[in-house]
């Protein structure tokens, strides 16, 4: 289950000057569905990484998606981190498994 902390960590993982908004609402959809605060990071990030130039006559404003796919890729970094720490507990136990000499 989604925590209140969970929400709140991702909520200031992906804060930032974009114009895509997240509600509280749709990160614990996302959290319930990946489990993974660093994932779910990860996935709004590139969500926020949409080229939003804008050029209105002599004025322009530079698109900031460089930088949103700079940090999905260090929440990618530390979520690949997160399963393989969870493959090494998972296979931490021992793993040899006994035959008969005769091979049945």
């Amino acid at each position: 289950m989604t925590t209140k902390e969970q929400i709140d960590l991702v909520k200031a993982n992906t804060a930032g000057i974009s114009s895509t908004v997240i509600t509280d609402e749709q990160v614990e959809a996302l959290l319930n569905a990946h489990g993974s605060v660093a994932y779910v990071s990860y996935k709004i990030c590139l969500l926020k990484s949409s080229n939003d130039a804008i050029s209105l006559g002599p004025i322009s404003l530079k698109s900031n998606a460089d930088y949103w796919k700079n940090l999905a890729n260090l929440y990618l970094t530390e979520y690949e981190q997160e399963k393989q720490a969870e493959l090494e507990k998972a296979s931490s136990g021992s793993t040899i498994f006994m035959q008969r000499a005769d091979g049945t």
